[in-house]
Protein backbone atom coordinates (compact mmCIF):
# COMPACT_ATOMS: atom_id res chain seq x y z
CA UNK A 1 0.00 0.00 0.00
CA UNK A 2 2.85 2.21 0.49
CA UNK A 3 4.91 1.58 -2.57
CA UNK A 4 1.62 2.48 -4.28
CA UNK A 5 0.99 5.27 -2.47
CA UNK A 6 4.13 6.95 -3.20
CA UNK A 7 4.02 5.91 -7.17
CA UNK A 8 0.39 7.63 -6.86
CA UNK A 9 2.08 10.78 -5.40
CA UNK A 10 4.79 10.56 -7.88
CA UNK A 11 2.69 9.97 -10.69
CA UNK A 12 0.74 13.21 -9.70
CA UNK A 13 3.82 15.41 -9.31
CA UNK A 14 5.17 14.40 -12.61
CA UNK A 15 3.32 16.35 -14.92
CA UNK A 16 3.89 19.22 -13.78
CA UNK A 17 7.65 18.75 -13.42
CA UNK A 18 7.62 18.15 -16.65
CA UNK A 19 7.43 21.83 -16.96
CA UNK A 20 10.89 22.04 -16.03
CA UNK A 21 11.73 24.53 -13.13
CA UNK A 22 9.02 26.98 -13.22
CA UNK A 23 6.76 28.98 -11.03
CA UNK A 24 3.25 27.31 -12.11
CA UNK A 25 4.91 23.88 -12.48
CA UNK A 26 6.59 24.03 -9.12
CA UNK A 27 3.65 25.55 -7.46
CA UNK A 28 1.20 22.40 -8.77
CA UNK A 29 3.88 19.87 -7.74
CA UNK A 30 4.87 20.51 -3.97
CA UNK A 31 2.00 19.53 -2.44
CA UNK A 32 2.79 16.14 -4.03
CA UNK A 33 6.56 16.41 -3.16
CA UNK A 34 5.87 17.14 0.72
CA UNK A 35 3.52 14.23 0.39
CA UNK A 36 5.88 11.96 -0.68
CA UNK A 37 8.52 13.17 1.75
CA UNK A 38 6.02 13.39 5.05
CA UNK A 39 7.27 16.84 6.08
CA UNK A 40 6.08 19.76 7.41
CA UNK A 41 7.15 21.83 4.46
CA UNK A 42 8.71 21.72 1.06
CA UNK A 43 10.23 24.52 -1.02
CA UNK A 44 11.36 24.60 -5.02
CA UNK A 45 13.90 27.43 -5.72
CA UNK A 46 15.08 28.01 -9.14
CA UNK A 47 19.03 27.93 -9.70
CA UNK A 48 19.17 31.88 -8.89
CA UNK A 49 17.73 31.38 -5.43
CA UNK A 50 14.37 32.75 -6.05
CA UNK A 51 11.79 30.44 -4.70
CA UNK A 52 9.28 28.89 -6.67
CA UNK A 53 6.92 27.74 -4.63
CA UNK A 54 5.94 26.60 -0.87
CA UNK A 55 3.98 24.32 0.54
CA UNK A 56 3.01 23.41 3.94
CA UNK A 57 3.33 24.74 7.41
CA UNK A 58 5.90 27.81 8.78
CA UNK A 59 5.25 29.91 5.10
CA UNK A 60 6.93 32.96 6.51
CA UNK A 61 9.95 30.45 6.10
CA UNK A 62 9.07 31.10 2.18
CA UNK A 63 11.18 34.24 1.83
CA UNK A 64 14.39 32.95 2.93
CA UNK A 65 14.06 29.72 0.64
CA UNK A 66 16.55 31.22 -1.73
CA UNK A 67 18.91 32.01 1.19
CA UNK A 68 18.69 28.43 2.59
CA UNK A 69 19.67 27.00 -0.71
CA UNK A 70 22.76 29.25 -1.08
CA UNK A 71 25.43 26.81 -0.61
CA UNK A 72 23.52 24.12 -2.24
CA UNK A 73 23.17 26.22 -5.52
CA UNK A 74 26.58 26.60 -5.36
CA UNK A 75 28.24 23.19 -4.30
CA UNK A 76 25.60 20.86 -6.20
CA UNK A 77 26.04 19.21 -2.64
CA UNK A 78 23.39 17.87 -0.08
CA UNK A 79 23.30 20.26 2.80
CA UNK A 80 21.20 20.11 6.26
CA UNK A 81 20.26 23.22 8.14
CA UNK A 82 20.04 23.01 11.82
CA UNK A 83 17.66 25.47 14.19
CA UNK A 84 20.08 27.83 14.51
CA UNK A 85 20.34 28.29 10.77
CA UNK A 86 16.70 28.84 10.26
CA UNK A 87 16.52 31.04 13.12
CA UNK A 88 12.82 30.95 13.83
CA UNK A 89 10.97 33.02 16.53
CA UNK A 90 7.70 31.14 16.70
CA UNK A 91 8.14 28.39 19.39
CA UNK A 92 4.90 26.35 17.79
CA UNK A 93 6.52 26.65 14.24
CA UNK A 94 7.21 23.07 12.81
CA UNK A 95 10.39 24.62 10.68
CA UNK A 96 13.05 23.76 13.01
CA UNK A 97 15.78 22.14 10.58
CA UNK A 98 15.46 21.61 6.82
CA UNK A 99 17.74 19.70 4.17
CA UNK A 100 18.44 20.60 0.92
CA UNK A 101 19.06 19.24 -1.99
CA UNK A 102 19.92 19.97 -5.32
CA UNK A 103 18.13 19.77 -8.35
CA UNK A 104 20.25 19.31 -11.46
CA UNK A 105 19.76 19.21 -15.60
CA UNK A 106 22.59 18.36 -17.89
CA UNK A 107 25.26 18.46 -15.26
CA UNK A 108 24.31 21.78 -14.36
CA UNK A 109 22.14 22.95 -11.02
CA UNK A 110 19.36 24.94 -11.63
CA UNK A 111 17.13 24.64 -8.56
CA UNK A 112 16.84 23.10 -5.08
CA UNK A 113 14.40 21.12 -2.60
CA UNK A 114 13.64 21.86 0.22
CA UNK A 115 12.14 19.68 2.91
CA UNK A 116 11.66 21.80 6.19
CA UNK A 117 10.59 19.66 9.66
CA UNK A 118 10.91 19.37 13.49
CA UNK A 119 14.41 17.02 13.11
CA UNK A 120 16.58 15.87 10.43
CA UNK A 121 17.18 11.76 10.52
CA UNK A 122 19.45 9.84 7.67
CA UNK A 123 16.03 8.65 6.41
CA UNK A 124 15.10 12.06 5.19
CA UNK A 125 18.35 13.03 3.92
CA UNK A 126 18.13 10.23 1.49
CA UNK A 127 14.74 10.53 0.91
CA UNK A 128 15.01 14.12 -0.01
CA UNK A 129 18.05 13.27 -2.53
CA UNK A 130 16.19 10.38 -4.23
CA UNK A 131 13.39 12.70 -4.49
CA UNK A 132 15.84 15.35 -5.74
CA UNK A 133 16.95 13.28 -8.17
CA UNK A 134 13.70 11.96 -9.36
CA UNK A 135 12.68 15.87 -9.85
CA UNK A 136 16.24 16.50 -11.71
CA UNK A 137 15.08 13.13 -14.04
CA UNK A 138 11.94 15.52 -14.78
CA UNK A 139 13.22 18.46 -15.42
CA UNK A 140 15.81 17.10 -17.85
CA UNK A 141 12.93 15.48 -19.62
CA UNK A 142 11.19 18.76 -19.64
CA UNK A 143 14.47 19.92 -21.31
CA UNK A 144 14.71 16.76 -24.16
CA UNK A 145 10.84 17.61 -24.58
CA UNK A 146 11.68 21.10 -25.46
CA UNK A 147 14.63 20.28 -27.68
CA UNK A 148 12.71 17.98 -29.82
CA UNK A 149 10.02 20.65 -30.24
CA UNK A 150 12.28 23.47 -31.86
CA UNK A 151 14.06 20.15 -33.44
CA UNK A 152 10.73 19.80 -35.24
CA UNK A 153 10.10 23.41 -35.43
CA UNK A 154 13.77 23.59 -37.60
CA UNK A 155 13.18 20.71 -39.48
CA UNK A 156 9.31 22.00 -40.60
CA UNK A 157 11.09 25.24 -41.64
CA UNK A 158 13.71 23.90 -43.60
CA UNK A 159 10.81 21.46 -45.29
CA UNK A 160 8.92 25.03 -46.14
CA UNK A 161 12.12 26.54 -47.63
CA UNK A 162 12.83 23.38 -49.89
CA UNK A 163 8.75 23.45 -50.72
CA UNK A 164 9.25 27.36 -51.48
CA UNK A 165 11.52 27.23 -54.77
CA UNK A 166 9.61 24.27 -56.08
CA UNK A 167 6.06 26.30 -55.34
CA UNK A 168 7.97 29.25 -57.27
CA UNK A 169 9.53 27.69 -60.54
CA UNK A 170 5.69 25.46 -60.53
CA UNK A 171 3.60 28.51 -60.43
CA UNK A 172 5.87 30.57 -62.97
CA UNK A 173 5.61 27.21 -65.57
CA UNK A 174 1.94 27.33 -65.14
CA UNK A 175 1.81 31.15 -65.92
CA UNK A 176 4.07 30.82 -68.47
CA UNK A 177 1.93 28.20 -70.41
CA UNK A 178 -0.79 30.79 -70.26
CA UNK A 179 1.15 33.53 -71.98
CA UNK A 180 0.61 32.50 -75.38
CA UNK A 181 -2.70 31.07 -75.22
CA UNK A 182 -4.80 32.95 -73.45
CA UNK A 183 -2.86 36.49 -72.16
CA UNK A 184 -5.38 38.23 -69.94
CA UNK A 185 -5.48 35.21 -67.60
CA UNK A 186 -1.73 34.75 -67.58
CA UNK A 187 -1.62 38.60 -66.59
CA UNK A 188 -4.08 37.47 -63.52
CA UNK A 189 -2.19 34.84 -62.53
CA UNK A 190 0.49 36.75 -62.25
CA UNK A 191 -1.29 39.17 -60.45
CA UNK A 192 -2.47 36.92 -58.03
CA UNK A 193 0.83 35.56 -57.64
Amino acid sequence: RATYQTLHRASLAAPSLREGMTESGAARSVRHLRALLGVAAVSLVDGHGQPLAWDGAGQHHEADAGRHAEEVLRTGRTAVLRERDLACADPSCPVRTAVVAPVVSDGSVVGALIAYGRMTSAGLLRATDEVANWVSSQVELAELDRERTRSMEAELRALRAQISPHFVYNSLAAIASFVRTDPEHARELLLEF
